[in-house]
């Protein structure tokens, strides 16, 4: 991947309509080209959505199946559902401490990603390279890219807010 090469390949397996036991799979591949935002300095695209949990596997669906779906969400996840994206940022974008009402699947496919969080008071710093997950649990952070950039996909599922145990105070989220 190099930063200039904003695209991925989507393979998605469906039943051909004649499947009636499971043993005719076909494979769907598309060339989907990331569309940027934060004024072009990141890219991303929707890979797949579910838009209510918990999800299904229909016996059948097409590309306008999955593009579909895809519309229907806000780029981030779908109420109570499922959706999953592929992003570039550009070496040193930032994204801004944020929170959001999910549960976030994080695997750095190349280059590298400084998370920023708060701890008492104070901002950290955590380094996530290629080949590392992360699982971000409705937590507040931020996003600096690293020296190459950095390509991620990301499993976002449609959480309830995070409650503080003690006092019942709700950690909505916050852009």
């Amino acid at each position: 991947m190099t930063l200039s090469d904003h695209t991925v390949t989507r393979l998605t397996t469906t039943h051909t309509a004649e499947d009636t036991t499971g043993t005719n799979v076909e494979i769907i591949t598309d060339q989907l080209q990331l569309e940027p935002f934060l004024n072009g300095a990141a890219f991303r695209t929707q890979i797949f959505t579910h838009l209510a949990g918990p999800a299904t596997s229909e016996h059948m669906i097409d590309r306008d199946g999955i593009d579909r779906a895809n519309n229907l969400t806000n780029h981030v996840y779908p109420e109570n559902g499922v959706s999953s994206c592929v992003m570039d940022m550009a070496p040193g974008v930032k994204i801004d401490q944020h929170r959001t009402e999910s549960i976030d699947h994080i695997a750095i496919l190349s280059g590298s990603v400084l998370m920023k969080y708060p701890e008492n008071g104070q901002e950290k710093t955590v380094e996530i390279k290629a080949g590392d997950v992360l699982v971000q649990r409705g937590t507040t952070h931020g996003w600096e890219a690293g020296p190459q950039g950095v390509r991620f996909f990301t499993v976002m599922v449609h959480a309830k807010p995070v409650v503080v145990k003690e006092t019942g105070t709700e950690l909505t989220e916050f852009w």
